[in-house]
């Protein structure tokens, strides 16, 4: 639980090497918002996940 308490932002967080970082993140103790451009992978994610300090937000950062 290194990381209880602070809170990180995963752009690519729905799948592959981005979901994996969600959960090593929540197994840290941290709360993950993942930020994603394909709101079903997100949603699934977080459906998946089923924890309470994690959120999804649909974003293209490449528009930012």
């Amino acid at each position: 639980m290194r990381l209880k308490g602070e809170v990180a932002i995963i752009t690519g967080g729905a799948n592959g090497i981005g979901y994996a970082t969600v959960t090593r993140f929540l197994d840290e103790g941290a709360s993950v918002v993942i930020a994603d451009y394909a709101k079903w992978a997100g949603e699934e994610a977080v459906k998946t996940l089923n924890a309470e300090r994690v959120l999804f937000i649909e974003v293209d950062v490449g528009k930012c």
